[in-house]
């Protein structure tokens, strides 16, 4: 149960990087991949990139934070006249 938990908090935080090195920093996919699988997580360019794009749940999560990004913070608008 506890690998589990720890798979999913591990998971989560691959999709987090790799949308601040890929969406953010706008690096190359491949570089992105290539990053995460040899100064972080050490596992294969591939198991990354099918654990973001092919995992429902994951890839939800991605689309969730690329849609956070796209939407701009709200603006207060008033504006005042000096007399």
């Amino acid at each position: 149960m506890a690998t589990h938990k720890l798979t999913k908090i591990r998971n989560k935080r691959i999709i987090e990087m790799f949308h601040e090195f890929h969406d953010v920093k706008r690096m190359r996919l491949d570089d992105a991949l290539d990053l995460l699988s040899k100064d972080y997580f050490y596992l294969d360019t591939n198991y990354i990139y099918s654990l973001i794009f092919y995992d429902k749940e994951n890839h939800a999560y991605y689309c969730r934070l690329q849609n956070e990004r796209a939407t701009p913070a709200p603006t207060n608008r008033t504006h005042s006249r000096a007399q």
